[in-house]
C-alpha cells in the first residue's frame, strides 16, 4: 500500500473498533462500507426528491399560505408573492 499520514491515522482511529487486521484488510472493509454508505444515501436523497415532488405537484397537498407565512417569519417582514 502507498504510504499515506492522513491515511495511516485514520485506520489508528478506528482500530480499536476492528481488530487487528492488516492494514489492506481494514482498508478494503471500510472502502466497502463507504461504498454502500454512499449507496444508500443516494436512494434516500432521489426518495426524497420524489416525495417532494408529489407533494408540490398534488392539488391540495401543499399548504401555501402554511409556507409564506414560515418565508415571512424565516425572513423577517413582507415578502414578494411566490
Amino acid at each position: 500500500m502507498i504510504e499515506d499520514d492522513d491515511l495511516a491515522q485514520a485506520l489508528e482511529k478506528v482500530r480499536p473498533l476492528v481488530g487487528r487486521k492488516a492494514a489492506s484488510v481494514l482498508v478494503r472493509e471500510l472502502a466497502m462500507r463507504g461504498v454502500e454508505s454512499l449507496l444508500d444515501e443516494e436512494a434516500r436523497r432521489r426518495d426524497s426528491m420524489e416525495e417532494l415532488i408529489r407533494w408540490s405537484t398534488t392539488p391540495g397537498a401543499m399548504d401555501r399560505e402554511a409556507l409564506r407565512e414560515a418565508r415571512r417569519l424565516s425572513v423577517g417582514g413582507e415578502t414578494e408573492e411566490w
